[in-house]
């Protein structure tokens, strides 16, 4: 069972920098990293950076794969269920070494306007 999140981000909100400073990477086996494989990653990196475990994290899902190329770009969503809020993650792959993927994420400081309610 996932945790209650939204403290963690209302100081995300306010230390916004650390943030944008979120980078993963992602093993290739492919031209393009599944929605399933970002999302885990990117849940991944925002434990890792706010310093909890996974299960903390509400759960991230993504829309689409991801091309493997440097500038590729997509937005998947925090879904905090406990609070009814969704946060867009913007994410984009900032370089390709050798089988990785490496992308930068940001987590939006306010939720999307049609969070649940």
């Amino acid at each position: 069972m996932k945790r209650h999140f939204m403290p963690v981000l209302v100081v995300a909100a306010l230390a916004i920098s650390a943030l944008s400073a979120c980078s993963a990477s992602v093993d290739l086996g492919s031209q393009t990293v599944s929605k399933d494989e970002l999302a885990s990653q990117v849940t991944a990196a925002i434990a890792d950076t706010m310093k909890v475990d996974v299960e903390q994290v509400p759960t991230v899902t993504c829309p689409d794969d991801l091309d493997a190329e440097v500038g590729a770009a997509t937005t998947c969503v925090l879904h905090d269920e406990d609070a009814g809020k969704n946060y867009d993650v913007a994410i984009k792959v900032t370089s390709i070494d050798g089988g990785k993927a490496n992308f930068q994420l940001e987590i939006a400081p306010t939720p999307q306007p049609s969070s649940l309610q």
